[in-house]
């Protein structure tokens, strides 16, 4: 069965397109026609991914709300897809984008072409935690669709009031509504941590990194060590 993977969170900067990117090159691991695509209307960094042929679709008109000519397009696009899609949406389009699916039952119109959808979310630790817990409260309000939550301790550990992700509440209640967990564990930042950051910021896939002359045979084993930890635990869910 073809999946359909939405990328949503309300927060800008918590991963998103970090989260859109690794799924994409996990996905194409296990030989996906992949199409993917960024929705975003001002941060198109999921798009900049050149090895990932990412198409921008913006779906916002000038007041963000979502301009239904637009995304009906994107939908027709995926409609007509043979494989998997991963689709990066823009923070700043969140709330209009989730009561525009939610009125219109967008991803009950997809999962009728016999495709399956899924969401992806990331959970911060630090300010924005707050504000990513509600955003994963909204999804699951919203949606029936299964959720993968990408706890990301990039920013440091996840934990409210003491307590992580996986022994809260929120999770105990949403359990049966998730796809799966994956944790993003936290890097050290002298090191793995400078790595990866060198990665993303010149959007470059585990695969391109590693083949790059920036990065010498301590940074590759680095590198390399992340992806496999990554990796390994999406090879143990249901793709």
């Amino acid at each position: 069965m073809h999946t359909v993977h939405f990328v949503l969170m309300g927060k800008g900067g918590v991963g998103k397109s970090m989260v859109a990117s690794i799924l994409a090159q996990f996905l194409s691991t296990l030989d996906r026609n992949l199409f993917c695509s960024d929705t975003d209307p001002t941060n198109m960094t999921f798009a900049h991914y050149k090895a990932l042929n990412v198409q921008h679709y913006n779906i916002s008109d000038d007041n963000l709300k979502v301009d239904t000519r637009k995304f009906d397009a994107l939908i027709n696009r995926i409609a007509e897809h043979e494989g998997d899609c991963v689709v990066d949406t823009g923070a700043s389009s969140f709330l209009p984008l989730m009561h525009y699916m939610h009125e219109n039952k967008m991803f009950e119109l997809i999962e009728s072409t016999g495709r399956r959808v899924v969401v992806h979310t990331p959970l911060v630790g630090g300010q924005a935690i707050d504000e990513t817990i509600r955003g994963l409260q909204t999804i699951l309000e919203f949606f029936k669709t299964p959720v993968l939550v990408w706890v990301n301790e990039y920013f440091g550990q996840v934990r409210k009031d003491g307590v992580g992700f996986k022994d809260s509440a929120l999770y105990r209640e949403s359990k049966s509504r998730l796809f799966g967990v994956v944790h993003l564990q936290e890097l050290t930042a002298d090191t793995s941590g400078r790595d990866v950051g060198e990665m993303t910021r010149h959007y470059l896939t585990f695969n391109e990194a590693l083949a790059s002359p920036m990065f010498h045979f301590a940074n590759r084993h680095r590198l390399t060590s992340v992806k496999n930890g990554i990796y390994g635990q999406l090879e143990k869910l249901d793709f």
